[in-house]
């Protein structure tokens, strides 16, 4: 296995090291599509030695830290995703052209 070249983070030189997903309880929200379900955002952590390192590379990081530069400025981020699929079931596979695709809205 060849895995992508170009990331400098984890790769073959520098090892595939142990992530860890730390569960952001203020993210949690059921899922009215699923009964007894909820769903969580995580943020990523990589076990360094004995101590828990926020990967700066996860999206999450990435926003938080846009965010933190966008408040130093006075602004106030407001944001939202404008990609449907992300609120909608496809009907057939992933692989489909998305235009082909029969939604059903939840």
């Amino acid at each position: 296995m060849e895995p992508q070249s170009g990331y400098t983070y984890a790769n073959w030189q520098r090892g595939f090291g142990d992530f860890h997903s730390v569960p952001d309880s203020t993210s949690l929200r059921l899922m009215s599509c699923h009964n007894k379900t909820a769903t969580v955002m995580c943020d990523i952590y990589d076990d360094k030695g004995n101590e828990h390192i926020l990967v700066p590379y996860a999206p999450r990081s990435i926003l938080r830290k846009q965010i933190e530069a966008a408040s130093k400025l006075s602004y106030k981020v407001l944001s939202a995703s404008d990609y449907p699929e992300d609120y909608h079931l496809l009907q057939a596979a992933r692989g489909e052209k998305y235009t082909e695709a029969d939604i059903i809205k939840l």
